[in-house]
C-alpha cells in the first residue's frame, strides 16, 4: 500500500471515529443520556424534548449503539492504516 492509502485510511478512520466518540463523550450513551455531562445539561434547558427533535435524534443514536459502532468502526480502519504504514516504513528501511 502507498503512504497516501494508508494515511487517507488513518484520516478517514479518525473522522469516522470521531463522530462516535464526541457524542458519547457530551453524555450520549447507550443507556440514555449521562447524569451531569453536557448532554444531560441541553436536555434540562430545553425541557419536555420533542419526537423528531434534534436532541431525541441524537439520543436515539446513542441508545441504539450507532455512536459506539461508528467509533468501532473508525478506530479499526485508523489502526489498519497505521498497521500498513508501519508495515511500509520497515519495507524501505531494507
Amino acid at each position: 500500500m502507498s503512504n497516501k492509502i494508508t494515511k487517507g485510511l488513518m484520516i478517514f478512520g479518525g473522522i469516522i471515529a470521531s463522530i462516535g466518540l464526541i457524542p458519547m463523550a457530551i453524555g450520549f450513551g447507550t443507556v440514555g443520556i449521562t447524569a451531569g455531562s453536557i448532554a444531560a445539561g441541553i436536555q434540562s434547558s430545553i425541557g419536555a424534548v420533542t419526537a423528531g427533535s434534534t436532541f431525541a435524534t441524537m439520543t436515539s443514536f446513542g441508545m441504539t449503539g450507532v455512536f459506539s459502532s461508528l467509533a468501532t468502526i473508525g478506530s479499526s480502519i485508523f489502526a489498519v492504516g497505521g498497521i500498513a504504514n508501519f508495515y511500509n516504513y520497515f519495507k524501505r528501511k531494507k
